[in-house]
């Protein structure tokens, strides 16, 4: 693992952009540091990797390549970890989501924490539903990240026709107040997709947060509500 993950280091460093770095820097808002490289690359090379380790027969599902990675701190190593650890073989063990969760403490940027809420955390909720609970401890954590990996994690839960308002609303409701920028788009995304497929329970959430929430949360949360639904949430 260690001589393929400094290939993959050798790799990236050949694709670095300065130009593009200093721009991504500016938009994530993050201290990185960034080589500059676009995440549909990113995307390419982990794609490569798992075809690589599985024809190989090599591929296990071990973390040790991810975690060498993520070692290497900058922003594209450790958006390929987490997309590598998307595509480990399921079910995922039960150190995925150790490593995860601690992976949410060590980075400030949105896209990373959304990789590892959705694309990790979120498919092992929906595998094992009790690890909502663990979820919900987060709400109330003083690292907004975890909060943000908390509310992100329950997209899955309302994707492919299925739909868990009641688990969903619970998991944002004792963040609705919050004044963290970070966490309010992320609750207004994932109530928003709730609202597809159940727009009356949606409704009925959000009614009671007239005028005590900032009104682009409740505007971006009822955007995909039928008509009526949301002039009664954003109206005067």
């Amino acid at each position: 693992m260690n001589s393929l993950a400094l290939a993959l280091d050798t790799r990236l460093r050949g694709l670095a952009n300065p130009e593009e770095a200093a721009k991504a820097a500016k938009y994530y808002g993050s201290a990185g540091p960034f080589l500059g490289i676009g995440t549909d690359m990113l995307q390419i090379i982990a794609a490569e990797t798992t075809e690589e380790l599985t024809s190989s027969g090599g591929w296990k599902g071990e973390a040790g390549l991810a975690q060498t990675l993520w070692g290497y701190r900058a922003h594209e190593h450790r958006l390929l970890a987490v997309l590598l650890v998307q595509k480990y073989p399921r079910p995922y063990s039960a150190d995925t989501w150790d490593i995860c969760a601690h992976w949410l403490d060590e980075t400030d940027n949105w896209e990373i924490i959304d990789a590892i809420g959705i694309g990790v955390l979120g498919e092992m909720v929906l595998a094992d539903p009790q690890r909502v609970e663990i979820l919900r401890s987060w709400t109330i954590s003083k690292n907004f990240w975890r909060q943000r990996a908390a509310v992100v994690a329950m997209l899955p839960l309302n994707s492919g026709g299925q739909v868990h308002a009641a688990e969903t609303f619970g998991m944002c409701q004792p963040l609705m107040l919050t004044t963290e920028p970070h966490v309010r788009t992320a609750l207004a995304w994932v109530i928003r997709e709730v609202g597809v497929a159940a727009p009356d329970e949606t409704a009925a959430f959000l009614l009671p947060y007239k005028f005590k929430v900032v009104n682009s949360l409740l505007r971006e949360a009822a955007r995909k509500l039928p008509r009526h639904l949301e002039r009664a949430i954003v109206g005067g």
